[in-house]
């Protein structure tokens, strides 16, 4: 009986997503992601040639990516994306070869934001400013340019830094805080006064640069989600932005994964603080959920399928205002990077996957170096046949995740498949990131009726 339950509510829950998603795609006519999305559906195994297609017609960057350094001054143990043996002692590639990808990026992929990061992009100043002011300066430049820092480094800065914010050179600001508790945020972090660093960088920023779109970056854990509701709280005077992301497992992390139930009870107490002790402060909350999660979101009543918007820049997500606040649930499904997203290691290694940082010697996984090839080149080389991307979608006919109710909007965690890359594990295989087993649909079922 229970195998029958599980085939009927597959049945239910893929048409309950395909009109969903039919609808989402109506209201958003020019949307890129939301198609693309209903065509895994429609389509199943012949999904990635469509896709292929789709994107060699329209090729685009969301986002352009430069590490402009390997190294840092945090240790922040089970929380980096780097892995710790990366060589930082290798030659970096040349700010000219940067330079052209920056322009190649902006002439032939209609790049929408220049993204400086790293592990600390200000461990390498110079070479960050001397891009920012370069990216600034180009004819017809239509892109936001934006910095993802620590924080920690920023007043030794502060001069140069508010001489690229009055020449346009910057966007955005991102500064990454994983506690409003300074004592918990130092203990992740590894160096203590970085709490008190960053947020006093956050202030001095809104009280300098009211023109600045100002932000902090978390990631919530099973350990710190008290604390991250306390960093909106505490914060908001002086940051409207906030974005979360769940902690992603081994191979990426020590950290053990996030069940549904701890993303959930975090989301609604930070709906309830938006609509009470917030009310009417303006703040913008983000919270990203990869496809393994936002089923869970979608049957638990906290937005329907047909209230996905897709905003031009190709995110697909459910925009709700929560007491004059506004709170976004990003939905995860389709892998970004890629096509929609390149990232370039200080090195000038193109890779595919951000999550292939997460090895020893990375360059083994890239598509080629920004010193050898042009960027459409290696952005179109990022999508070939042969590829990473071609070969996550490839799993699916196989999948061990395929019978599940989950699978329309996971796709045997698609967004996660690089685990299989990193960790060795097979593709087709569950991934570590998703704890769900049979008894979860079947319990999940039971306790809706």
């Amino acid at each position: 009986m229970k195998g029958e339950a599980l085939t009927a509510r597959l049945a239910g829950e893929m048409e309950s997503l395909r009109l969903g998603l039919a609808q989402a795609c109506a209201a958003n006519p020019h949307a890129r992601t939301l198609p693309v999305w209903q065509a895994l559906l429609m389509m199943g195994d012949q999904a990635f040639p469509a896709l292929e297609e789709r994107l060699s017609l329209a090729p685009g960057l969301a986002y352009l990516t430069i590490d402009t350094t390997g190294v840092c001054d945090l240790t922040c143990r089970g929380m980096c994306y780097y892995h710790p043996d990366i060589d930082t002692r290798r030659a970096p590639a040349t700010r000219p070869a940067f330079e052209s990808v920056i322009q190649e990026a902006h002439r032939e992929l209609r790049m929408r934001n220049l993204v400086f990061a790293g592990k600390e992009p200000l461990r390498n100043a110079e070479l960050f400013f001397a891009l920012a002011r370069y990216a600034a300066g180009l004819p017809g430049r239509d892109f936001s340019i934006g910095l993802i820092s620590n924080g920690r480094g920023m007043t030794k800065h502060w001069a140069r830094l508010d001489a690229l914010v009055a020449e346009g050179g910057l966007s955005f600001l991102d500064i990454s805080l994983d506690s409003g508790i300074s004592e918990q945020h130092d203990a992740i972090r590894g160096l203590p006064g970085t709490f008190s660093a960053a947020r006093a960088a956050l202030e001095r920023a809104h009280r300098d640069w009211p023109a600045l779109r100002l932000g902090t970056a978390s990631v919530l854990r099973a350990d710190n989600a008290q604390g991250l509701l306390k960093l909106v709280r505490d914060f908001a005077p002086f940051n409207r932005n906030f974005f979360f992301t769940p902690i992603q497992p081994p191979p990426f992390t020590d950290t053990p994964a996030l069940g549904w139930p701890v993303i959930r009870t975090f989301l609604l107490e930070l709906r309830h603080m938006l609509a009470t002790e917030l009310r009417g402060q303006c703040v913008e909350v983000m919270v990203s959920l990869l496809g393994l999660y936002i089923g869970d979101a979608a049957r638990d009543g906290l937005f329907a399928w047909n209230q996905m918007i897709e905003d031009d820049q190709g995110q697909c997500f459910v925009e709700q205002e929560v007491g004059g606040n506004r709170l976004q649930l990003h939905a995860q499904v389709i892998p970004e990077t890629g096509w929609r997203i390149a990232r370039i290691t200080y090195t000038g290694a193109y890779l595919p996957n951000t999550h292939f940082l997460q090895v020893p010697d990375p360059d083994r996984f890239s598509v080629g170096n920004i010193q050898d090839d042009t960027l459409s080149m290696l952005y179109r080389r990022a999508l070939a046949s042969s590829g990473i991307l071609a070969r996550m979608f490839g799993s699916r006919c196989t999948h061990a995740c395929r019978g599940r109710p989950c699978w329309g909007h996971c796709f045997g965690g698609l967004a996660a498949a690089e685990h299989s890359f990193v960790g060795g594990a097979p593709l087709n295989a569950q991934p570590s990131l998703c704890l769900k087993s049979e008894s979860d649909f079947i319990d999940c079922k039971d306790r809706r009726e």
